[in-house]
């Protein structure tokens, strides 16, 4: 800022605003005028820090470090450690932008970056005084399933191998996982998956079974093909998938083979060819192992299978 006179201290240059008052007034307005520059420098050196402070934050690089984000009741940049209260995952240091609502603090949102060289980007909202979960921003939704090629699942997923979720005492234990878990006690709440997904009676909802220290167990793909749920027909005969998150066994469809039957004994009797018939011509009953064909190479075993290829399947948390 630059001021429009010259220093007041200084009776030598009087300042231009007091040339045409007179001698009597100028002096008496010249005495107090030091004070007033002093005071005008001042703004002038601290007016647009201040002002940055008031929109961007306490600090002069114009963010707050806070310890607690569900404390936070005004809106701007904030800056936090891992081991702040509320934070998304507590493996990182956070930057957070938190937006009020334009009427009071029952209403918040906060959007939460993680400080990593991967975009890791939380959001949540705050309805009616209560702050919902953190969801991961362009990420799948809780519970959504796929194929992994490997061993150790990427970071928010989880692979389904049947263990279990829980506030503490479980395979997995964690705030993180509770999102999952209220997913899978939503679909055991309204008898969509089985009641055995939950280790105990189900109870009033899944904040309090989670407090409880109720475990909820992960679906199990292992050795299992996926296929989808419910019914439907082809060509006026229906076909039957199991229920969401229930395993089934193999199976054939029931069917029959024909054999003609006749009076003599066409197929001579050989270690490889069983006799089908008795010394009668008459057909025997005889079940016998399987055979090969002479060209291809018997794969038998205790599963009836496809030719498949090894792989995990995954879960969102």
């Amino acid at each position: 800022m630059s001021l429009p006179f010259n220093d007041p201290s200084n009776p030598a240059l009087p300042s231009p605003l007091f040339s045409d008052v007179t001698a009597v007034r100028g002096d008496h307005l010249r005495a107090n005028n030091n004070a007033i520059f002093t005071d005008l420098s001042y703004l002038d050196t601290t007016m647009d820090a201040r002002w940055l402070r008031t929109i961007f934050g306490d600090n002069a690089y114009g963010s707050t470090l806070v310890t607690d984000l569900d404390s936070i009741a005004k809106s701007g940049f904030y800056t936090c450690y891992g081991t702040a209260a509320g934070v998304p995952d507590a493996g990182f240091s956070w930057f957070v932008l938190h937006q009020n609502s334009a009427v009071g603090a029952v209403s918040m949102y906060q959007r939460a970056v993680a400080y990593s060289t991967t975009i890791i980007v939380f959001e949540r909202m705050k309805i009616a005084s209560t702050w919902g979960a953190w969801r991961e921003t362009g990420a799948e939704a809780v519970g959504s399933e796929k194929m992994f090629f490997g061993d150790v699942a990427p970071r928010g997923w989880l692979i389904e191998d049947g263990k279990s979720l829980a506030l503490t005492g479980g395979d997995y234990n964690d705030t993180k996982y509770y999102a999952l878990y209220a997913h899978i006690w939503d679909l055991v709440n309204r008898t969509v998956v089985p009641s055995t997904y939950l280790s105990a009676a189900k109870g009033a909802n899944a904040a309090a079974d989670w407090s409880a220290n109720k475990k909820i167990y992960l679906p199990n793909r292992q050795a299992l093909s996926p296929k989808g749920a419910g019914t439907q027909t082809l060509n006026t005969r229906s076909k039957i998938g199991p229920a969401l998150g229930v395993p089934e066994e193999d199976q054939f469809e029931l069917h029959g083979h024909k054999i003609t039957t006749g009076t003599t004994n066409t197929l001579a009797s050989s270690a490889s060819v069983p006799n089908l018939y008795n010394s009668s011509g008459e057909l025997t009953d005889k079940v016998t192992a399987p055979v090969s064909d002479g060209v291809n190479v018997l794969r038998a075993g205790a599963t009836t299978r496809d030719c498949t290829l090894g792989t995990n399947f995954i879960i969102k948390i």
